[in-house]
């Protein structure tokens, strides 16, 4: 059951990483294996300072423009309950640093803070 999750989390990140140029076969399809290893690579097993956590999770960046240097960051969170039957979400923000900040404030919010 979690391995059909984590299998499906592979071919999430298999279909992002075709955006990118790397690939570790020459028709530049990547093996279960190597799905599995990159998993593996982006798993979080835990964050400094935070108590552990029952489900499984994983962050990294998928190269989306090499030649400029441009990369999405994802942050998966894998369903604590039936993982397999759960949907996937994909959220995506993006702009400059001042659109990303009015794009948090309408999210959660204005709040102010006295430094």
């Amino acid at each position: 059951m979690a391995s059909n999750a984590v299998v499906c989390v592979g071919y999430f990140v298999l279909v992002l990483l075709s955006v990118s140029s790397e690939g570790s076969r020459h028709d530049g399809e990547l093996s279960h294996g190597d799905i599995l290893q990159r998993q593996e690579a982006d798993r979080v097993v835990e964050l400094p300072g935070q108590p552990a956590v029952d489900f499984k999770q994983y962050a990294g960046y998928v190269t989306v423009n090499e030649s400029h240097g441009r990369a999405l960051f994802y942050w998966f969170f894998e369903a604590t309950s039936k993982p397999e039957k759960k949907p996937l979400l994909l959220w995506l923000n993006g702009g400059g640093e001042s659109e990303a900040e009015g794009r948090g404030k309408e999210m959660m919010g204005e709040e102010e803070a006295d430094l």
